[in-house]
This record gives C-alpha cells, sequence and structure tokens, in this order.
C-alpha cells in the first residue's frame, strides 16, 4: 500500500487497520505504517482477539515502547457485556506525540 505514488511523501493523521484480524498481520502493518503517522496522529488497530492481548501487552512493552519513545500506546480489552463480537472487539491505540 505504501508504495502507491499517491501516499508517498505524505504522512497520515489517522491510520485505521482493519485487516486479516490476526497477531502476525497485526504487526505486520503496523512494522510498515507507524513511522509513517504524522505527530499528533493516532494508529489505530481494531477488532483484537482476546486470546492475543497478552502478546499484545508484551509486544509493545519490549518492542515499541522502546523503538517509539514519543508514541502512546493503549491497548483497551472491552468488557464482554460491550462486545459485538465475542472475542475480538478489542482495541489498539496508539497516539503520536509531537
Amino acid at each position: 500500500m505504501w508504495s502507491e505514488p499517491e501516499l508517498q511523501g505524505h504522512g497520515m493523521d489517522i491510520i485505521v487497520e482493519d485487516g486479516l484480524h490476526t497477531f502476525a498481520s497485526n504487526i505486520s502493518f503496523l512494522e510498515g505504517s507507524l513511522g509513517r503517522l504524522r505527530a499528533g496522529g493516532f494508529y489505530i488497530i481494531e477488532d483484537i482477539s482476546t486470546s492475543v492481548l497478552n502478546r499484545w501487552v508484551e509486544v509493545l512493552e519490549s518492542v515499541y515502547a522502546r523503538r517509539f519513545p514519543t508514541y502512546e500506546f493503549s491497548l483497551i480489552a472491552l468488557p464482554k457485556q460491550l462486545r459485538s463480537y465475542a472475542d475480538s472487539n478489542n482495541l489498539l491505540i496508539i497516539h503520536r506525540g509531537s
């Protein structure tokens, strides 16, 4: 996606990742996209499965928080009664500071 000429040289204010909904695909897109987020922008991954929340906590703390110290990572595990999809309606919201 990022090789498209229309996207070259432009940062993004908002990136919403609504892809394959697997940990591996989320990480792959995150790796290629996080650096394209403008200061003050938001990156959102939705429909994260509850079964991989611990993996997300681990990778956010051990890798991304260190590599991107000006970014705020908020993993939101939604209460069961609020979930429209039984086990996969959790969110990761990333805010890039100025």
